[in-house]
């Protein structure tokens, strides 16, 4: 589940707010999306969303995860790569 903060915007009528539900709601972000809610006051109410993530059939994984592992490998790359720069 992920929370989205878009703001209220200015009398109610942000724009984040309006249109973050349409964009999730076309594709293909739409077959992604497994749930949207309005937060709890707690965590925003009206100016913020859970948004529950379909898994990745294929690979058993979200579609966020898939990216998060993708960052992760190409910080550690960066980071090995600085490593075997430095004199030692």
């Amino acid at each position: 589940c992920v929370l989205i903060i878009t703001g209220k915007g200015r009398d109610g009528q942000g724009v984040l707010r309006k249109l973050v539900p349409e964009w999730l709601k076309t594709p293909p972000l739409s077959a992604r999306i497994l749930a949207m809610a309005r937060a709890t006051r707690a965590d925003g109410g009206d100016g913020a969303m859970y948004v529950m993530l379909r898994r990745n059939r294929a690979a058993g994984q979200t579609f966020a995860g898939k990216h998060a592992e993708a960052k992760h490998s190409s910080a550690k790359n960066i980071r090995d790569k600085h490593a075997t720069d430095r004199p030692k």
